[in-house]
């Protein structure tokens, strides 16, 4: 996992959308997702983070999360484990992001990079 911190305006996401565009030929399944913050704190939210990812990183379309993440990270799991993914996720400005769409590192096969793209140095430092 690398993280790209700092200021805003400073040019992070065009960073972050540079690095996906030149890599992401060179893995099996790509997403760059990008953190919209919401007005409130509620599980519709995490679901729609959920939702955004599982479509990105599967190339699927029609994915509908409904039942909750752990069912989800077990599909994910299944179809990544031993993939080399490259995930992108931008903008990331709470913790519960990171944890929601990538859980544990080991659910993506070796060679696999996550990149996080914060202004909140403190996200980098936490164990994802």
């Amino acid at each position: 996992m690398v993280g790209i911190v700092g200021t805003s305006g400073i040019g992070k996401s065009t960073i972050g959308q540079f690095l996906f565009s030149k890599l992401s030929s060179q893995f099996h399944h790509h997403a760059l997702v990008t953190y919209n913050r919401p007005s409130g704190h509620d599980s519709s939210t995490r679901l729609r983070w959920e939702e955004e990812f599982l479509r990105k990183i599967l190339g699927q379309k029609n994915i509908m999360v409904k039942n909750i993440m752990v069912k989800n990270l077990g599909e994910v799991e299944k179809r990544l484990k031993h993939k080399k993914v490259l995930i992108v996720l931008d903008d990331v400005g709470h913790q519960e992001f990171l944890q929601t769409l990538v859980g544990k590192t080991e659910l993506f096969g070796l060679g696999s990079r996550i990149i996080v793209i914060t202004q909140d140095r403190g996200i980098n430092s936490q164990e994802a």
